[in-house]
């Protein structure tokens, strides 16, 4: 294959990427019910994040701190952009944890602090509330769901009409949605 230093090539170029696109995502059960099952977890972040530090290396540091005992106390996974991502067992093992600040590993040392589901969230306004009609969508996938999965780069969904949510008229997809 071969690409002449035209135009071709140029559309590839980093420089005319987008910077960036908002994606709404619908809050869900599942969720839910993943927030719930990691209340009690922390991050944890080499004061060093040029090293690279074995995930085993970390297990044994934080199972030396004074109360973590048993082994299934936490569970250790590598995360981004913080190091390792840390579940614990239980509201005790986790305020043990989080209060041993400055735990030594592999030459640096571990700060940690609480996970929250809002740690690498963006923020941004949403000023204009519009009523939207959606055509082509075929019955098979006339859903909430579809139209969040259309929709996602440029707007999020309040609400469905009555009459798209119901089924009850499938000649277009009406609903009401929020953008910047």
């Amino acid at each position: 294959m071969v690409i002449s230093s035209g135009e071709e090539s140029a559309l590839g170029q980093s420089s005319r990427r987008p910077k960036g696109v908002a994606c709404f995502i619908d809050r869900s059960n599942q969720m839910d019910v993943e927030e719930d099952r990691l209340r009690l977890t922390i991050v944890a972040q080499a004061g060093n994040a040029s090293r690279c530090i074995p995930l085993a290396a970390v297990e044994s540091a934080i199972r030396s701190i004074p109360g973590v005992l048993a082994a299934d106390d936490v569970l250790i996974r590598k995360f981004y952009p913080e190091n390792f991502f840390i579940v614990c067992k239980s509201q005790a093992i986790r305020d043990l944890v989080l209060g041993a600040q400055g735990v030594p590993v592999a030459g640096t040392t571990l700060v940690f602090r609480p996970w929250t589901r809002l740690a690498h969230a963006d923020s941004s306004a949403l000023f204009y509330r519009m009523q939207l009609e959606v055509e082509g969508i075929p019955p098979h996938a006339w859903s909430r769901d579809t139209a969040s999965k259309l929709l996602a780069s440029s707007c999020w969904i309040e609400k469905l009409d009555d009459a798209s949510g119901s089924k009850s008229d499938l000649s277009v997809f009406k609903l009401t949605a929020w953008t910047g």
